[in-house]
């Protein structure tokens, strides 16, 4: 779990620097929150670098411990993906959306074809080693 620390902290530390920064920049807070779109366009890149890099460690140190915990920590790291996916259409720009769902999508199913293929071989092979 001590690996999910740094990805809060990163998008929080990404989205105020976003905000605050520029609006002491431009003199005006109110500037910033106009620029609002920028900010949520950051944090959407921010986050999903934190979510991938989050899915690369938990990959790496989640190898011996229960491969139930892992499947539901792999799970919360997608569910996040879309939630940030949609939440960048709704607020930015809708074509680079699409792609981003498009590429995570591409990704999960290929994830899926792998896994899904391994395991039907070692049934086959369990088979075989039976008979």
């Amino acid at each position: 779990m001590k690996d999910f620390i740094f990805l809060p902290i990163s998008i929080l530390f990404i989205f105020l620097f976003e905000i605050f920064f520029k609006g002491s920049l431009a003199g005006d807070l109110f500037w910033a929150w106009l620029d609002f779109e920028n900010a949520l366009a950051y944090l959407f890149i921010a986050t999903s670098i934190a979510i991938l890099v989050t899915r690369i460690r938990l990959n790496a140190s989640l190898s011996i411990e229960n491969p139930i915990k892992r499947k539901k920590l792999q799970r919360l790291l997608w569910v996040c993906i879309y939630f940030m996916v949609i939440l960048y259409t709704l607020y930015a720009y809708v074509l680079h959306a699409i792609l981003f769902i498009v590429i995570f999508s591409v990704i999960q199913g290929i994830t899926w074809i792998k896994k899904h293929k391994k395991s039907r071989s070692f049934t086959v092979m369990n088979d075989k080693q039976s008979h």
